[in-house]
This record gives C-alpha cells, structure tokens and sequence, in this order.
C-alpha cells in the first residue's frame, strides 16, 4: 500500500514534545511498529575522543529535530507538512556505530570516517501497518545538511546518508509494541539487518525544514 497526502490538524503539542524526547504517545500500544535502517556515513574531527558521547548527541539531535516533522509536527503554518502526518504517530531513534565497516567516502587529513546505522521504530496507524515509508523518510533526511541546522557538537564535519532500509514485511502488518525501544545508543554493532526494500543516495544527510522547535 502507499500512503496518500494527508490533510488534518497538526498533533497536540504535547505529543510533539513527546516525540521529541522520544516518549511514547497516547494510544501508542494500538498502533504498529515498523522498523527501517537509515545508513550514514558522519566525519568528525580525529581527536574527538570517545564515540559514545558523538553517538548520544548525533541520536539526540535527530529526535529532536527530525522525528516530530514524521508526524506532522511544524510551527510554521505556511510550510507544507509530510504525506506521512497522521498516518506516523510517533518515531523513535537509535544510533548504532558499525565499527568493522567501511564508509563510502574519505576522510580529509585530520579526520576521521565512521559508518553509522540510525535505527528507526516507527508507530503506524494500523491501517497503513503495510505502507512503505521508506522513500518519505529518505526526504526528510535529504532536505538541509545537518550539520548545518542541527546544534551539534563542533567535532562534525559533514554526515552523509549511504541508504534508507525496510526491514518490514510487506505484506502484513507490524505488531503493536506495548512501548518504545530503549533510547540508549549501541556503540558497539549488535546485529545485522534484514532488508526488503533498500533506497540508496551519496547526497549529504539532511535536516527538516519544518522541524518542531521545543521550548
């Protein structure tokens, strides 16, 4: 099934809040879970240090920013909002650094390349459990540079997206979680996933223009 434009009110600001900081929403446990991989390839500066505090502001900032705008969340009126509003109720994050993988760009002198898999839950109205988001989700991340818009930490240089992966079955839907994946970051790769539909692009990662902006 593909998703159709939506038209309706924007979600409450409180479920825009909830979404940013990547809490469930209400009736979240009647909705269906998708998951997708979104594959990036993130430069920072070689004496950065640590990956684990990059990996927890990298995955901060995308929920923040990105995850509200999925489902329809914007504080400009004059700003068209996603076919994906109302039918994605809530979208969570997880950073996960693939160690023993190779990025498909060098890196500068000075810098250093890491391959990044961004994973995303996404909860569903059940009667779009078998819709593909994938090219959606492409474009939100395709939209502004996010090094640019996002506050991240200065050690960034540039993030750019190798592929939005589906790992869902097609043909049925998703079963209702009773809550949201834990928001801690993986540092270390844990598992490899499965695809059923895979987009792929060079172009640098990029930031919603009509993101949700809390206070």
């Amino acid at each position: 099934a593909s998703p159709s434009e939506q038209e309706g009110d924007s979600p409450s600001q409180e479920t825009c809040d909830a979404i940013a900081n990547g809490t469930d929403v209400p009736d979240q446990d009647d909705l269906a879970l998708q998951e997708y991989d979104v594959v990036v390839d993130v430069v920072v500066v070689s004496d950065a240090g640590e990956l684990e505090p990059l990996t927890e502001d990298l995955q901060e900032q995308i929920q923040r920013l990105l995850m509200p705008a999925l489902a329809g969340c914007t504080n400009n009126r004059r700003l068209r909002r996603l076919r994906t509003a109302n039918l994605i109720m809530n979208a969570v994050v997880k950073a996960e650094v693939q160690i023993n993988e190779s990025c498909s760009v060098e890196a500068d002198v000075g810098f250093t390349c890491y391959r990044y898999v961004i994973h995303l839950f996404a909860y569903v109205k059940s009667s779009v459990a078998s819709a593909d988001f994938s090219q959606d989700i492409l474009a939100k991340f395709l939209e502004a540079p996010l090094v640019d818009r996002l506050p991240l930490l200065p050690f960034f240089k540039s993030i750019i997206v190798v592929e939005v992966m589906s790992n869902n079955d097609s043909t049925s839907p998703s079963a209702s979680p009773s809550g949201s994946p834990s928001l801690g970051p993986t540092v270390m790769p844990t598992l490899e996933p499965t695809t059923t539909t895979c987009f792929q692009t060079n172009t640098e990662l990029s930031d919603a223009v009509d993101v949700w902006f809390t206070s």
